[in-house]
């Protein structure tokens, strides 16, 4: 039987790039996705996770977990303290949108850069980072680049610039053997990405579906 999944986005910008990738890399696994942009206004206007952001956030995993599936993949990189309560409370696989990518480039190892185009997310996840690399015991570090104006071009539906903004960002940058992409918003700038700096661009939902795959169909 195939797997079933819930995915659950903050930003409708999301929901395109999380379905095209698994519809890509993982064709035999059912989705159903779950959008609430609230959580990002509420976030962005309170500058932390209040216990009514962490609430919502529980309510979103509890009802993804009754309606069957057998893993859930949240998208937006702002809510990794809130989603590891929803990890620690329900049985099935419940995926941070960076832990995967985190571990694959900590890993790896070498010069570690991050794209970030939501700025409010910059300090859950280098906290993330930072306790992963910890767990992982090993010395890396990760330097953090804000793109403005690129998720705006995006949510007014304009990719090409989005793609072309952290392209051009990223051209800029120090050179890194590994460059995250923070969004999963980002997905279609990898490409641009790779070619203007040569880097290994790694990005949530590939190493999300790679995690996953592991997770729910071990060989």
């Amino acid at each position: 039987m195939a797997p079933s999944l819930a995915f659950v986005h903050a930003t409708y910008a999301a929901v395109s790039p999380v379905e095209s990738a698994f519809a890509e890399d993982w064709p035999e696994a059912s989705s159903i996705s779950l959008l609430a942009e609230d959580l990002t206004r509420d976030l962005a206007a309170a500058g932390t996770q209040t216990p009514a952001i962490r609430a919502r956030i529980m309510a979103l995993a509890d009802f993804a977990a009754r309606a069957g599936v057998e893993g859930i993949l949240f998208t937006c990189s702002a809510f990794a303290e809130s989603i590891e309560a929803a990890q620690n409370r329900l049985s099935i696989p419940v995926l941070k949108p960076n832990e995967a990518m985190f571990e694959e480039a900590i890993m790896h190892g070498g010069r570690i850069g991050m794209l970030v185009t939501f700025e409010p997310a910059i300090p859950s996840m280098t906290d993330e980072f930072s306790r992963m690399a910890r767990r992982l015991d090993r010395d890396v570090t990760l330097e953090t680049h804000f793109v403005p104006d690129a998720l705006a071009a995006l949510n007014d539906g304009r990719p090409n610039e989005h793609h072309c903004l952290l392209a051009e960002a990223a051209a800029r940058l120090p050179c890194y053997d590994i460059l995250m992409l923070a969004q999963f918003s980002m997905t279609g700038a990898a490409a641009p990405i790779k070619s203007k700096t040569g880097a290994v661009v790694l990005s949530s939902p590939g190493s999300a579906i790679a995690k996953l795959k592991k997770v729910i169909e071990p060989s």
